[in-house]
């Protein structure tokens, strides 16, 4: 369960950060990211709070904590989250990308 709480986290993260650099020029984009990645703390802190929690609190109460804060944050990025107005979509599906970007050059 924490490697995948873990994922989840790094996840996020990873769908973040081309988030944050289509709202932002190249030369506001390292603070930007920077308070970004300050969200990155609370996966890392986990491990050492939430055995310590477990043992105080219960043994469902990081998972619920959790499952709540997830919640909570769907819920408000479904209100207040956006893409850029002229962000372009991709087409066509995305296995063919992937085999572009995986071909190794010979």
């Amino acid at each position: 369960m924490g490697g995948f709480s873990h994922g989840l986290g790094g996840t996020a993260f990873t769908v973040g950060v081309p988030f944050v650099n289509a709202w932002y020029p190249p030369e506001r984009r390292g603070p930007a990211l920077g308070i970004f990645g300050i969200g990155a703390g609370g996966t890392a802190l986990s491990p050492f709070t939430a055995v310590q929690s477990a043992d105080t609190v219960g043994c469902a109460f990081p998972f619920d904590l959790a499952a709540g804060l997830l919640a909570v944050y769907a819920v408000s990025a479904r209100i207040l989250l956006r893409d850029k107005p002229d962000r372009t979509v991709p087409t066509g599906s995305l296995f063919p990308a992937l085999r572009r970007a995986n071909r190794v050059k010979e």
